[in-house]
């Protein structure tokens, strides 16, 4: 009886140990399934890290570019101002010149009808 009790007990424990032999190898193996998806998404981590920082490259060019054309049509609008103030100035000048040339004409007429007179 003593002896057959501590062979149930052998039993008991061998098939324990054997249980937990079996379930730390499902432990095992989940835990190499987990790793691969770890690393899987670790992976993936650093393709959309990459990505993001090429689009923020790509978005940092077109501001870039953006501040370029903006600075360029600023430049352009100064030479246009620069442009219409000239034009102006120079209307200014020809109508002054054109005054001047109907008064001269006006003295020069005024100048021959004198000179017929006095002949």
């Amino acid at each position: 009886s003593e002896l057959n009790s501590q062979l149930t007990q052998a039993l008991a424990a061998r098939h324990h140990k054997e249980e937990t032999e079996a379930s730390l190898e499902l432990l095992r193996r989940d835990l190499g399934l987990a790793n691969e998806v770890v690393q899987q998404q670790a992976a993936e981590l650093a393709r959309a890290k990459a990505r993001i920082e090429r689009l923020g490259q790509e978005a940092n060019a077109a501001r870039m570019s953006q501040l370029e054309v903006v600075a360029e049509r600023d430049r352009l609008a100064v030479e246009r101002g620069e442009s219409i103030r000239a034009a102006e100035a120079a209307a200014q000048r020809l109508g002054a010149a054109e005054l001047e040339s109907a008064e001269l004409s006006e003295r020069l007429q005024a100048e021959k009808a004198k000179r017929r007179t006095a002949e």
